[in-house]
């Protein structure tokens, strides 16, 4: 009976250690699943982010091309810097502002009502 006892005891710790194992193993499984979800997302982003700064390479270097061009440069040249190139003239207009011209004719219109008033008086 002790024989028996001591067999049905060890089939006992067996079977704990399986169980203890087979949850071990499940709670590993399970945050290893976690992690390498976390992780494909952090791909997922990294890979929209390469693409976005790609894209911003792309453009940037359309515009050193551009910048290094002799046609840009002397445009550069001509509108920021007012330069000319010899014998050429440079002719400027006047900005018009509208909200100024419209206040100096308020005042004009007041001018000649006044001129008016004053003549009859």
């Amino acid at each position: 009976m002790k024989t028996r006892e001591k067999r049905n005891l060890k089939h006992f710790f067996f079977a704990l250690a399986l169980l203890i194992a087979l949850v071990f193993f499940s709670v590993a499984n399970f945050s290893i699943f976690k992690k390498a979800n976390n992780l494909k997302e952090a791909l997922e982003i990294f890979k929209e982010k390469t693409a976005k700064i790609s894209q911003e390479k792309g453009i940037l270097e359309g515009k050193i091309s551009q910048a290094t061009s002799s046609f840009y440069l002397e445009k550069i040249a001509r509108d920021e810097l007012n330069y000319k190139k010899p014998g050429e003239q440079v002719v400027a207009f006047p900005i018009v502002d509208n909200s100024t011209s419209s206040i100096k004719m308020e005042l004009e219109s007041k001018d000649f009502w006044y001129w008016i008033l004053t003549k009859i008086k």
